[in-house]
């Protein structure tokens, strides 16, 4: 196994709440892309990274091109305050 080496990691998460596209979109939208009539979700890309977060108003997020699972939790964090901020939640 020595001669492997992560190089993109694939994380899938739920948040069980619609989330409002719309206002990440305008609150975001220098990191974001949303076009619903060509792709249903938001395509967002975080800060200086490679991740790219696929955001859907059902409530799921797929992050692709994370490089470890510490990368993963800190988007992940980051992705969840901007969730529940845009949706009025906190």
């Amino acid at each position: 196994m020595k001669h492997y080496s992560i190089r993109n990691l694939v994380a899938v998460c739920n948040f069980n709440l619609p989330i409002r596209l719309e206002s990440i979109n305008f609150t975001y939208r220098e990191s974001c892309m949303y076009e619903p009539e060509v792709f249903p979700g938001l395509i967002f890309r975080p800060g200086n990274t490679k991740v790219v977060a696929m955001i859907f108003m059902t409530g799921r997020v797929v992050l692709t091109g994370l490089k470890s699972i510490q990368e993963m939790e800190r988007i992940h964090n980051n992705l969840t305050y901007m969730i529940l901020n845009t949706n009025n939640l906190i």
